[in-house]
């Protein structure tokens, strides 16, 4: 029960189309993060990496110049864990630290309403079994 709490409170933060997205299948969920410069990006990575280390547990990520793409899900589970979502909130936590920078989104298309995303953040976690 908590985990399907933890993970419900970490999804309903986001609004539709971003920051933390559940996977079809609600087995790992995967953030960007956006940084002023590489240095940045380099030292929230080390920041993670720090907290994977003391959680014994680590994510699968990218980096790219400013950009870091974290995704997290526990192989030996199958899914999503405990320390998947504890390490995800610290994601975001360090991220603030490291002067995240959000990027604007663009004007919607015409006739595209975002009050009406395609999918909700309940409808993943039903899919995902956690409702």
């Amino acid at each position: 029960m908590r985990l399907r709490d933890n993970l419900a409170q970490l999804l309903s933060q986001a609004r539709p189309g971003g920051p933390w997205v559940l996977d079809s299948k609600g087995t790992c969920i995967t953030r960007p993060f956006k940084f002023p410069n590489f240095r940045k990006a380099w030292d929230f990575m080390n920041a993670v990496a720090l907290q994977c280390k003391l959680k014994q547990h680590h994510p699968e990520w990218s980096n790219s110049y400013s950009k870091v793409i974290i995704s997290w899900t526990t192989h030996d589970v199958g899914g999503l864990s405990e320390k998947d979502i504890e390490l995800a909130i610290i994601c975001d936590k360090l991220a603030k630290v490291h002067q995240e920078v959000r990027e604007v989104k663009p004007k919607a298309k015409e006739g595209v309403d975002e009050a009406k995303p395609q999918a909700t953040i309940s409808d993943s976690l039903a899919r995902a079994g956690f409702l």
